[in-house]
């Protein structure tokens, strides 16, 4: 199938796709919206996604993914949705998701992903929906972080047995945000 003259590839909600996904897409230079979401897609994210610039959705939840998460997937500034939820993607979240200045919804949730919070994520402005959960990620905030904790959620926003967390003032459109549980996961608050 020639894609070169599409804008939006929409193979979502159960057309049964199998394999990887192939890394000629990222030469599809025009493309705008990629859901390959509820299949049975395998393998890693290809790294050649990072040059679709005018690309601002890459939903491609529930599948079986994995590797981790490319670097250059940051080079996606026109990008709004990120959605990569439900996979076996592992690693960190690479401090180049920073360069997202456009993005609104990130969820990474239930997938294998370790270590630090990058505090990069916290220039994001415009990021409204943030959902991490399911994941074995440590959060912490301090004073002398880029980004100055100042906005203090109570128990109640967090689903589970965490203790609140100071949030950085930069993530001023952030009105969702979904931690959840998870028998791995870690959060600490550092001020």
């Amino acid at each position: 199938m020639d894609l070169m003259g599409y804008y939006k590839v929409g193979l979502d909600a159960q057309n049964g796709l199998t394999g990887t996904i192939p890394s000629h897409l990222g030469l599809i230079s025009a493309l705008e919206e990629l859901r390959l979401g509820v299949n049975n897609l395998t393998g890693a994210i290809p790294s050649e996604l990072g040059g679709l610039r005018e690309l601002t959705c890459l939903n491609i939840p529930t599948n079986s993914l994995s590797g981790t998460l490319p670097t250059e997937l940051g080079n996606l500034t026109k990008l709004t949705e990120l959605s990569l939820s439900f996979n076996g993607i592992s690693g960190q979240i690479p401090t180049q998701f920073g360069n997202l200045i456009a993005l609104e919804h990130l969820d990474l949730a239930y997938n294998d992903l370790s270590g630090s919070f990058p505090l990069e994520l916290c220039e994001l402005s415009a990021l409204s929906t943030l959902e991490l959960g399911h994941n074995s990620l440590e959060y912490s905030f301090s004073e002398a972080d880029p980004c100055t904790p100042s906005t203090v959620l109570d128990d109640a926003d967090w689903p589970g047995q965490y203790p609140p967390v100071q949030l950085p003032f930069t993530f001023t459109a952030l009105v969702n945000i979904k931690y959840g549980e998870s028998s791995k996961g870690t959060m600490k608050s550092v001020h």
